[in-house]
């Protein structure tokens, strides 16, 4: 439940962002302005995709060992 947990708020930002960037784009006239909130709108965007595509492949490649560890915990 944890990971889903980081998953969902993970993606709660991104969605968030994509809101905010929508909306200071329709009241922004200056091309240059909408140029640099793109910019960094999709680099803030970009990091928390890859973070949980990170989370994601830490889960993968190392769930089954977390969960041996704590086996002792579920008998």
């Amino acid at each position: 439940t944890l990971t889903k947990g980081i998953y969902l708020l993970l993606l709660i930002i991104i969605f968030k962002k994509i809101i905010i960037l929508i909306k200071r784009m329709l009241a922004k006239d200056n091309q240059n302005e909408k140029k640099t909130l793109i910019l960094k709108s999709l680099k803030q965007i970009s990091i928390c995709t890859f973070l949980i595509i990170l989370n994601d492949i830490l889960i993968f490649l190392i769930g089954n060992k977390i969960l041996s560890i704590f086996l002792f915990m579920i008998k």
